[in-house]
């Protein structure tokens, strides 16, 4: 999806580059967050100033009241069920055994997996429930134009599940240093299912 066109200046030189935004936006939602959410995904539709579509993925713990209550809190939103999206992974993502696994054991990775083959949009866009918008903004899930591939939060420090000496074990993983994927918009082409399964079935990763 194109965006608005950004200027830039470097010296004397104008230059113009062409944004890249995300239309649809995806959110991982378990019952005990449903409050929570409601407040904050509601105050992105809100407050944002372009429209976004909204794109729920139940954890497998969401009740039928637990829809109701989105439905009737959050407008017109996309609902994935837990037992589609495990048939449509099952299916499309059969050969990746070590994502299978995962997905039965570590309920945070269907935001990697499950979101991720769910959207049909060049950009991909993904937020968490318990991020509150306070301010009126443009769509904030936008690539800058400049080359960037993704954009993330940044965080006061590092907060990965990664222990360091896990991450000793593995020297030529880079990792950005303040990175937090509680809003992630990201070139959905650089995402690679092949790459994640061989992580997360190496032991000194687990």
């Amino acid at each position: 999806y194109l965006g608005r066109p950004t200027q830039s200046y470097d010296g004397k030189i104008k230059v113009t580059c062409l944004q890249l935004a995300a239309k649809t936006v995806s959110c991982l939602l378990c019952h005990s967050h449903l409050p929570m959410a409601l407040d904050c995904l509601g105050s992105l539709l809100r407050l944002s100033a372009d429209p976004l579509a909204l794109r729920i993925h139940d954890d497998g713990s969401l009740t039928e009241w637990d829809l109701d209550l989105l439905r009737e809190g959050l407008g017109r939103i996309e609902i994935v069920h837990r037992r589609d999206a495990d048939q449509r992974v099952a299916d499309e993502l059969g050969r990746y055994r070590n994502i299978q696994r995962l997905r039965t054991t570590y309920v945070i990775i269907l935001k990697a997996v499950d979101a991720v083959l769910y959207c049909s949009e060049p950009i991909f866009a993904c937020v968490d429930s318990d991020v509150l918008f306070v301010k009126r903004l443009r769509n904030p899930f936008v690539l800058p134009g400049n080359g960037a591939k993704a954009v993330f939060l940044s965080d006061r420090e590092p907060s990965y599940s990664l222990r360091s000496w896990q991450m000793l074990l593995s020297p030529g993983m880079r990792l950005p240093a303040t990175a937090n994927v509680g809003c992630v918009t990201i070139v959905k082409d650089v995402l690679d299912f092949e790459f994640l399964d061989w992580f997360v079935g190496k032991a000194r990763h687990n």
